[in-house]
């Protein structure tokens, strides 16, 4: 049963993931102004990146008891990483909502950031998956993340 759950979160995780990379993608660069029909985008990226994470969240819960303490780390700052990519998302909407003084550039810093970060994930997920011992994931995610 737990197996079945985690396949499943993790499944859905994926599709957030993935669709948050795309709209991301697709947002970085910002337009002139706010304009309706790009907001969609940008709510499909927060929104998408707001169901990775709650999923993310459930499958450390789920998984908890059964990891080892290396993949236990890897697993809280992946969770760590995902809370702060929220607060920078939010912080892109802030921007592109308000355009301050240079706000185009603040805009990219935070929408790339989480592009990265996305990137990032995916490359320590696929390291996981093909079973790279956990104190190497560890380091991936170091070097990955810098």
């Amino acid at each position: 049963m737990a197996s079945a759950i985690h396949n499943i979160l993790i499944a859905l995780h994926a599709f957030g993931g993935v669709v948050c990379f795309i709209t991301g993608c697709v947002i970085l660069v910002p337009p002139v102004q706010e304009r309706a029909g790009r907001r969609w985008l940008f709510n499909l990226f927060l929104g998408s990146l707001a169901l990775m994470l709650i999923l993310l969240l459930l499958v450390i819960a789920v998984d908890w008891p059964q990891l080892d303490a290396a993949r236990r780390v890897v697993y809280a700052a992946l969770g760590a990483l995902g809370l702060y990519m929220a607060w920078r998302a939010v912080q892109a909407r802030q921007a592109l909502r308000a355009q301050p003084g240079g706000w185009q550039s603040k805009y990219m810093d935070h929408v790339g950031f989480n592009l990265i970060s996305l990137f990032a994930g995916f490359v320590i997920v696929a390291a996981i998956d093909l079973g790279a011992p956990g104190w190497m994931v560890a380091i991936m995610q170091r070097k990955v993340a810098k």
